[in-house]
């Protein structure tokens, strides 16, 4: 909100003596402070035609794919109109808009002014945007802590649920398997209002305590079987699991268990450099 600061000046109403009456000069005095608003904060009305310009064009930018141009018009919206009931919602975009156009400082930036707001939807949404802002980022402790943040601030269980199971997920990235077992169970019990994040966490449960490395999935046996012959050749003993994921059957091929995730890491890349495939780390 704009506050009009009141800088002292000679008035142009000279004060009277006492005794002698200055009712007209107090009323040019107030007029005259009402205009400029020097006795507090403006007010503005809500909503003003360029707040919803403003809208419009962010709205008009995200939708046409233009990240840069819809963040900067988000943060201009919330600049400007911060008592607006979309204010929240404000940062929220233009963070989401900053990190699509590759700018992840910045979106890092309108996640924790969202979150810092207090306000327990938006602060909620936030902290699920920082989680997975940091977890892309590798900082899956981190990311644990801003999931965990976001399940206390959620109003509603859904997303509470999401947050419980990524907190989950990061905790078992970050290798505290036995820490992610809480807020995986947690998510599970919301299955009623939440049945595809129970799921996932029904499936993050079954993880075994230790990294692997997963080489491939198929939906063919036989093509899984064909990946374990090619790596147990070249050295790389492995195994395949049949994983139910969106309700289709597929089968896993993985190589290696390892306690400290830099280590599965490093065996990834050799993978990759040997046989030129595709290797990631799980969880």
């Amino acid at each position: 909100m704009h506050v009009h600061q009141c800088s002292p000046r000679k008035s142009a109403f000279p004060m009277k003596r006492p005794g002698r009456s200055t009712g007209t000069v107090g009323g040019f005095v107030l007029l005259a402070a009402l205009a400029t608003g020097c006795f507090g904060p403006e007010v503005r009305p809500e909503p003003t035609p360029d707040a919803e310009s403003l809208w419009s064009r962010a709205e008009g930018a995200r939708l046409a794919g233009s990240h840069d141009e819809a963040a900067d018009l988000y943060t201009t919206f919330y600049r400007f109109h911060y008592q607006d009931p979309r204010a929240g919602e404000a940062l929220l975009d233009a963070g989401a808009e900053f990190r699509l156009a590759g700018r992840p400082e910045r979106a890092r930036e309108h996640f924790v002014a969202a979150a810092e707001r207090k306000d327990s939807p938006i602060s909620a949404l936030a902290y699920l945007q920082l989680g997975y802002l940091e977890r892309s980022e590798g900082q899956h402790a981190a990311s644990a802590m801003r999931f965990g943040d976001a399940a206390r601030f959620a109003i509603d269980e859904e997303t509470r649920a999401e947050a419980l199971l990524e907190a989950g997920i990061s905790l078992q990235k970050a290798g505290a398997f036995s820490e992610a077992h809480r807020p995986l169970a947690a998510c599970v019990k919301l299955e009623e209002v939440a049945p595809k994040h129970a799921a996932e966490a029904r499936i993050a449960l079954a993880q075994e305590p230790f990294f692997t490395v997963q080489v491939g999935a198929f939906s063919q046996d036989s093509r899984a079987g064909d990946l374990v012959s090619r790596l147990a050749a070249a050295g790389f003993p492995a195994e395949i699991r049949a994983v139910t994921t969106n309700g289709n059957l597929l089968h896993r091929v993985s190589s290696g268990q390892f306690s400290r995730r830099p280590e599965a890491d490093a065996y990834a890349l050799r993978i990759g450099r040997e046989l030129g495939l595709d290797a990631i780390v799980r969880p």
